[in-house]
């Protein structure tokens, strides 16, 4: 089984940290927090679904849970127009972001990374993500506003040792920019 270190681990919680608070709140003046969940994030009724993104490069798939329960609450923040919109098509576009921002920065330690679109499975899926033998899982529980919560679970599948280094600056690529002489 391939090998994460535990500063691969916490690097990897930043990354989602930072990629949940540039892309999920809705407003710059929003709180967001996000913290650990238990080993296992319980499935509740009113959640029959939940969205999967999975971002993957040569050595890792990194497939990311969305659950967010359907409250008054979670439907005033994440649907805007129409009102009348689903609020799984509304949260999509929303995990889609968040996705791309993550995505975005593990770029700078991984090249050639390729993401998802968003896909729905049954809830009942995530029993089955301990088969896929992750080399690392986490749970976690994002909260805005003290009021609207979305559950993530994180299933980092290898095939080699990783490392992930934390505030690696952006590569410069050069190609195909314009230059005036």
């Amino acid at each position: 089984m391939a090998e994460i270190t535990a500063q691969t681990r916490e690097n990897l919680l930043q990354a989602v940290h930072r990629a949940v608070a540039s892309s999920i709140v809705r407003e710059s003046s929003d709180t967001v927090e996000s913290a650990l969940a238990g080993e296992s994030v319980p499935a509740h009724a009113t959640r029959t679904a939940v969205l999967f993104i999975t971002i993957s490069s040569f050595t890792f798939r990194l497939l990311i849970a969305f659950q967010v329960e359907d409250t008054p609450a979670t439907r005033a923040y994440f649907v805007s127009e129409p009102a009348d919109q689903p609020l799984a098509e509304a949260f999509s576009e929303v995990a889609n972001m968040c996705c791309g921002a993550l995505n975005h920065e593990l770029a700078r330690s991984f090249p050639h990374l390729g993401m998802s679109i968003p896909y729905v499975l049954g809830v009942e899926s995530l029993a089955f993500l301990g088969d896929l033998r992750p080399a690392y899982r986490a749970n976690l529980t994002i909260t805005i506003n003290q009021t609207v919560r979305v559950q993530m679970t994180l299933c980092l599948c290898c095939t080699a040792s990783l490392e992930l280094v934390s505030g690696v600056p952006p590569a410069v690529d050069n190609a195909g920019e314009l230059q005036m002489f």
